[in-house]
């Protein structure tokens, strides 16, 4: 079997991150620092010839717009991260539908493509939910089944095969997990975003380091801020008057070096033969092998 990796980003506002997006007295400023992550990342996929998936956050179209054309030219993949940045377990299923509804019909009028595949804000989804998914998308990636994330929903999922480690074939939807790993027997997301950024690159490369040995498939993921140097100045001062410790730490903790953690991580999958694929690129040859 190939053994292959995934390369995403959601593109959501320094300001959409959970941990700030609910505090009402933070109000945006037009310091879109995000956007230079988003291009940091998309010159790191381009150097070395990865072709990667972006998941849009359909309001931000207008502030993303140089980034997404950037994204489109260069043989990159579009997929929708819903509507608002609104985790879907805090919308009912009619809102949660009538967003990715407005989403798509915004990503065309704007971009003129259509969206194979989706993306939860905060990840996580519920069997309704994930119906609802199945109406409007050929993938799927925003199942992270992690008993310690306390924001999202453990569902149980009826699948019907797997095509890689990390992509499951669900009735007709594909899902994209994310890989999870034990570290001194506990388990522990290594797919990107703060799990692995927060955690030293010496401590955090060996069971990524591992796990792409054993496995024939990886997924990363980030977020556009997470590729800027973090700035000590009076918004980030107002924002951390308002943030616990934890979520302080979030923000702020290995920003600066992140780009090249994950530089190494790509040039590691490289080495072990892993072959780059976009999410909407979906090999089912193994299924025909094993059926």
């Amino acid at each position: 079997m190939q053994k292959t990796a995934y390369f995403t980003m959601d593109l959501e506002s320094f300001y959409d991150t959970s941990c700030i997006k609910d505090i009402e007295e933070i109000k945006e400023d037009k310091d879109n620092n995000h956007i230079e992550g988003l291009f940091n990342y998309l010159d790191l996929l381009n150097k070395y010839n990865v072709k990667g998936t972006f998941f849009i956050n359909a309001s931000r179209i207008n502030e993303f717009k140089e980034a997404l054309d950037a994204i489109i030219k260069e043989g990159h993949e579009i997929g929708l991260h819903c509507f608002e940045h609104i985790a879907p377990l805090k919308l009912s299923d009619e809102e949660f539908e009538n967003q990715i509804k407005e989403g798509l019909k915004l990503i065309k009028e704007e971009l003129d493509i259509d969206c194979l595949g989706y993306r939860a804000p905060c990840f996580g989804l519920d069997e309704n939910k994930v119906e609802i998914v199945k109406k409007y998308f050929l993938y799927d990636s925003s199942i992270l089944n992690y008993e310690k994330n306390n924001r999202i929903k453990m569902i149980d999922l009826k699948i019907d095969c797997e095509i890689n480690d990390n992509l499951k074939k669900i009735d007709s939807l594909n899902e994209y997990m994310l890989n999870i790993t034990k570290i001194l027997g506990i388990s522990f997301p290594i797919s990107g975003g703060g799990y692995v950024r927060l955690l030293p690159q010496s401590v955090i490369n060996i069971p990524i380091y591992k796990y792409i040995k054993r496995h024939n498939s990886y997924l990363f993921y980030a977020h556009p801020f997470e590729f800027v140097k973090y700035k000590r100045d009076e918004k980030t001062k107002e924002i951390n008057k308002h943030l616990r410790f934890l979520d302080r730490l979030y923000l702020r903790r290995g920003r600066s070096d992140y780009l090249k953690k994950t530089e190494k991580i790509i040039v590691h999958l490289i080495k072990n033969g892993f072959l780059f694929r976009k999410m909407g690129d979906i090999d089912y040859s193994s299924i025909e092998k094993d059926n």
